[in-house]
């Protein structure tokens, strides 16, 4: 297996685990569910990607709902996942248009394939993002900001995804 297939397993896994350990109901019909949020945290600039009213951007780390993401597993493509923001309900999204957070819609601009660094420990992975759509990597510098760009296994494109 390679390093994208077990770090994809191993968040997903963790996502589907946490989403059917929730506790059994007397009404099957309206099974509680917990929702497993995520911080992302970017390795070279230590700043969380956020979104807020201001839009998508890399912040300060807040512990803010504006910094938490769902990894949201997308059925039938394998081991993508849409990172979908716990305050503004909308997805990461890399178009035509840019980087942005949109209202989600299904589309491959939202799809994100995960990959695993190194340097990363148990609980707290190092971790990038690469757009199905546009095959760009997510990345955060003090230069440009959080951006779409080719893939190129640096620091400015390795997050740590915290729970």
């Amino acid at each position: 297996m390679n390093r994208l297939t077990v770090s994809a397993l191993a968040l997903l896994s963790a996502t589907a685990a946490l989403i059917s350990s929730a506790p059994a109901s007397a009404e099957p019909a309206h099974p509680q569910t917990k929702l497993t949020f995520f911080v992302l945290q970017n390795k070279a600039t230590g700043r969380c990607i956020d979104d807020s009213n201001v839009g998508l951007r890399a912040f300060a780390c807040n512990n803010t709902s504006f910094q938490e993401w769902q990894a949201v597993p997308i059925e039938g493509t394998g081991l993508a996942i849409f990172w979908k923001n716990m305050n503004t309900g909308r997805c990461i999204d890399d178009s035509n248009l840019g980087l942005r957070s949109f209202d989600c819609n299904g589309l491959d601009f939202q799809k994100w394939w995960i990959g695993q660094s190194s340097g990363g420990t148990g609980a707290h992975p190092l971790e990038w993002f690469q757009n199905q759509a546009t095959t760009g990597c997510l990345d955060d510098s003090f230069d440009f900001g959080l951006r779409s760009v080719g893939c190129n296994g640096t620091d400015w494109q390795t997050f740590r995804v915290e729970e």
